[in-house]
């Protein structure tokens, strides 16, 4: 788990991930060298973090230190590659999201070995991403649903009906609640 989140592992997966992105815009047809992409590679296992140090005194930018610091060991032809249409964004989340996964799959294989030997055989799967279904997601269906047919009720409503026909009546909105 330390090896799966230490420093060293984040600052591989951000350069895997620069690499990546080189490559896929190198393939869309970005002006992008595979000589470029190929010194990126060369250059992946290369950190100094004393010099990444340095550079992030005089930047106050952590993923800016390490693209320049890339940069440096990558060479100044592929320096100007790496980070190209980025944002921060894209290197940390992404590796942090990798490293997640990574921990889950450790603590879950554990877990399903010590359940597994208590007598309980069990399966667990566990994916990180978008969330599509919750208990907050269904309630605020549930509270929309409920809210339709308070209206529906009060709308049909023959005596509303006839307010709102005859006299010009309108039913301010928002004011109508479930019960």
């Amino acid at each position: 788990m330390l090896e799966n989140f230490s420093d060293r592992r984040r600052v591989l997966l951000w350069r895997d991930l620069w690499i990546a992105l080189a490559q896929a815009e190198r393939d869309l047809g970005l002006p992008i060298s595979q000589p470029q992409v190929d010194a990126l590679r060369a250059a992946r296992e290369d950190i100094d973090f004393a010099r990444v140090a340095e550079l992030e005194a005089k930047s106050r930018h952590d993923v800016m230190a390490h693209v320049h610091h890339f940069g440096e060991v990558a060479g100044a032809d592929a320096a100007k590659i790496i980070h190209l249409g980025a944002t921060s964004c894209f290197v940390t989340d992404n590796a942090e999201l990798v490293m997640i996964r990574a921990g889950l799959e450790l603590v879950m294989d554990r877990l399903v070995a010590a359940l597994n030997m208590a007598g309980y055989g069990v399966r667990l799967v566990v994916e990180v991403g978008r969330v599509t279904d919750s208990p907050a997601r269904r309630n605020a269906a549930a509270a929309a649903e409920q809210q339709l047919e308070a209206e529906k009720i009060v709308f049909d409503d023959p005596l509303v009906q006839t307010l709102m026909r005859d006299f010009g009546a309108k039913i301010v909105p928002g004011s109508i609640k479930p019960l």
